[in-house]
């Protein structure tokens, strides 16, 4: 979520049941601005794309000159599977462990998209049809 240009992630449980009068379990929200665990973020970020795959979730954003830069966070499960689960999210490296895991800082992804391609709406619209 990108509010006044401060993007947050966040993270719940949606398949552990019902807690509270049907209400799902509570969101973990985590401020990925916040310095020093998150160096490099973009002030100008305008937009946020969040995706997840084998408990790594990658955080990009867009900014004004259409840069695209990313961090990345790890899902941790707490709990079992006979018990409700708690989903956190680890998005800052740990420098005890001497092991750069890659979370936290921003990082800028190259190459940016050119901001003048065609929307990705219309990649197939130009296609004609022909019958024999």
């Amino acid at each position: 979520m990108l509010v006044n240009r401060v993007t947050y992630v966040g993270i719940r449980d949606i398949q552990g049941g019902l807690v509270n009068n049907n209400n799902l379990t509570p969101w973990s929200w985590h401020n990925l601005t916040r310095l020093p665990q998150h160096p490099d973020y973009p002030r100008d970020a305008c937009s946020v794309s969040i995706a997840a795959q084998a408990g790594v979730v990658s955080i990009e954003v867009l900014t004004d000159s259409g840069q695209v830069w990313e961090t990345i966070c790890f899902v941790v499960n707490e709990g079992n599977p006979q018990t409700p689960r708690t989903f956190e999210l680890d998005c800052v490296d740990d420098p005890t462990n001497n092991q750069d895991n890659g979370a936290g800082p921003w990082v800028h992804r190259t190459p940016d998209p050119v901001l003048t391609d065609p929307p990705l709406n219309r990649s197939g619209a130009e296609k004609k049809h022909t019958t024999a």
